[in-house]
């Protein structure tokens, strides 16, 4: 990786192992670099698995009935 402050990968198109593996990668590097990421992901077993911490946003209710 070279020193690009910002970047966007999106695992949405890759299946259930190639998901892991680049998810698995993407940690690895980030750890080893020292590095902050911000993952945003609707599948909650990502999450657990890549996070050290996690933030949980729900919709909010609509009070118009």
């Amino acid at each position: 990786m070279n020193s690009q402050s910002f970047y966007w990968m999106s695992f949405s198109a890759l299946d259930a192992q190639t998901r892991r593996l680049c998810g698995d990668w993407v940690k690895h590097v980030c750890q080893e670099q020292q590095k902050i990421v911000l993952m945003v992901t609707h599948e909650a077993m990502d999450a657990r698995e890549w996070a050290d911490q996690t933030l949980w946003v729900q919709p909010l209710q609509s009070t118009d009935v």
